[in-house]
């Protein structure tokens, strides 16, 4: 694997498509993903343009994960066609191209253990942390001021719910919504919790996720609905006007766009788990099922915030 300078992150997302397209014309996505690359000039060229793309995917998804870790909204303006190209075919290739190419370089293991979340290698921040404080307790007297300071560091580590390594794991998962247009298009309500949902993620709040993921779509196809041709209100018996609810909303959607209906629904799902339990329900108690719903949520919101502010 080669070293290259980052281009800008257009470019970049113009050259992977470029790469992307040379290389599923040669060998189709399931060949890649078995570790069919096919033989003489052919695998040269397959190997050469997994090296590249490798490359611009990391490069891609280091921007990606930047706009998350700034303070900024989790939303990111692309140009249409790049915006598109990254939400329907990179990123849910992504991992496949990265294992191909680790493959093609013999390190097939190694992409595996680098996945690998069984493998404990989640307290090195906690230990730099420990050894920063630990020195620096070592090298002050006990009348120097900046006692109290590290003190109040090293309890802090001590807490149960400092977990600074499983929230950087968390924070690796994540990537800003991508829009084909200016993110001024999605408004101030949106984008507000979409940045909430998605700190809820990184620390760990996994109910707290989901359920702003409900409350994301409600808002988003409320404010939406009326560019899908549907109306988002009906007319009451007392004459006054009232929005639909988030399962009639679904409904109405669904029927002229139902490629919608799948996302929608398992964000309406997994939000009434957590909001409106019920005695014989899934309520999804268990820290792993939770995480896993709460993720699977977070990119559905993503998605459907993505097509929902296309138009």
């Amino acid at each position: 694997m080669t070293s290259r300078r980052p281009l800008p992150l257009e470019a970049a997302i113009a050259l992977a498509e470029q790469h992307y397209r040379e290389l599923l014309s040669i060998r189709a996505i399931d060949c890649l993903a078995d570790g069919d690359f096919g033989n003489g000039a052919q695998r040269l060229r397959v190997e050469a343009l997994l090296d590249k793309l490798n490359a611009l995917i990391v490069q891609i998804q280091g921007a990606l994960s930047e706009r998350i870790r700034s303070d900024e909204t989790p939303i990111m303006s692309l140009v249409p066609s790049h915006a598109h190209f990254l939400r329907a075919e990179l990123l849910p290739h992504a991992r496949i191209i990265q294992k191909a190419s680790f493959t093609a370089d013999g390190l097939a293991d190694l992409f595996d253990l680098l996945e690998d979340e069984s493998v404990d290698s989640s307290h090195t921040i906690r230990n730099a942390l420990w050894f920063t404080t630990d020195y620096a307790d070592n090298l002050l007297d006990d009348q120097d001021e900046r006692r109290l300071s590290v003190d109040i560091a090293q309890e802090t580590l001590e807490q149960q719910w400092f977990q600074p390594d499983f929230w950087s794991s968390n924070l690796r998962m994540l990537r800003p919504a991508l829009l084909g247009k200016s993110e001024s298009a999605i408004p101030t309500r949106i984008k507000v919790r979409l940045a909430e949902m998605q700190k809820a993620f990184v620390f760990g709040a996994w109910m707290a996720t989901i359920a702003l993921s409900r409350a994301i779509i409600e808002f988003a196809l409320i404010e939406r609905a009326q560019s899908f041709g549907v109306s988002p209100v009906r007319k009451t018996s007392d004459g006054t006007q009232r929005y639909l609810k988030l399962d009639d909303l679904i409904k109405t959607v669904s029927k002229s766009h139902p490629e919608l209906e799948r996302g929608l629904r398992v964000l309406q799902d997994a939000g009434n788990r957590v909001l409106h339990p019920k005695k014989k329900q899934n309520v999804i108690p268990t820290p792993k099922v939770l995480r896993s719903e709460a993720y699977e949520c977070v990119k559905e919101t993503l998605s459907l915030v993505e097509t929902l502010y296309a138009k």
